[in-house]
């Protein structure tokens, strides 16, 4: 690629109203927009469209064709000044797009050490927490909450408002409807289940035998189909007071607004 010896393409177009760390290296033909921020580090591919009120972090890749920052895809938008927030080493494949917030000042944030393969999409007013993975063509409609360290793979929705906890793992084609509870594992389908819990993540943290069978009972609990949705979070705190995921799953149904995915 020939940059010049700013790293800046001839042929990019840069807002006067932009702010670029100075290793900043930008791509032919791509467009950056007025207010955006982009830090040390950080690589814009070719024909990227950053448009506007954007600040991305420090030592991320933006892949070609990527669109960020633009008008959020609500009819309620009628042209308020809202921000797109990413984080420091995010990787953001071909062809992503990520939208900002709908309402006056409101942002739509991407956390850091996070990867978005190509085609998916962040809408409105999103949060996405730190170390997420998107695979190919997977979406969050907007207002969506994901936690840290979830996985969402490839075709998979989730729908506006949803929120899925930290540590989650979404299957393949899944569509999200109600809230997925931190370290479940999703179902792919129309009408995802928390089908089990994340047992590789928990492995990969550490976690003994023994406590992962812990955790595997505390989602059995949750899921009873014998006792009211407050008597399993009742349970729970009872019988496992120092658990610190059944204190994380606890909190998070009772946080919920749109309720809870189904179990199996």
């Amino acid at each position: 690629m020939d940059l010049n010896v700013n790293g800046i393409h001839p042929t990019a177009i840069i807002s006067d109203k932009a702010t670029l760390a100075s290793d900043v290296h930008v791509g032919p033909f791509a467009i950056i927009g007025e207010n955006v921020v982009i830090g040390e580090g950080t690589k814009i591919g070719s024909n990227v469209l950053i448009e506007k009120n954007t600040t991305i972090g420090k030592n991320c890749k933006v892949f070609n064709g990527a669109s960020l920052g633009t008008d959020a895809q609500d009819l309620k938008y009628k042209g308020e000044e809202t921000f797109l927030e990413i984080g420091d080493n995010t990787i953001i494949r071909e062809f992503c797009t990520f939208n900002r917030g709908t309402s006056e000042n409101i942002y739509t944030r991407v956390g850091s050490d996070c990867t978005f393969l190509a085609y998916s999409h962040v809408a409105h007013d999103c949060e996405v927490g730190n170390n997420v993975i998107f695979s190919n063509s997977a979406a969050a409609g907007g207002h969506a909450r994901v936690g840290n360290h979830v996985i969402v793979s490839a075709y998979s929705a989730i729908h506006q408002f949803c929120r899925v906890g930290d540590y989650a793992f979404i299957q393949a084609g899944a569509i999200i409807t109600k809230d997925a509870p931190p370290v479940a594992m999703v179902s792919a389908g129309l009408n995802g289940k928390c089908v089990s819990i994340n047992f590789e993540k928990l492995k990969r943290l550490g976690h003994s035998q023994e406590e992962i069978k812990e955790v595997k009972k505390i989602h059995r609990i949750l899921f009873s189909k014998h006792q009211t949705r407050e008597e399993s979070l009742e349970e729970i705190e009872n019988t496992y007071p120092d658990n610190k995921w059944a204190k994380k799953i606890v909190e998070f149904v009772r946080e919920s607004q749109r309720g809870i995915l189904a179990g199996v």
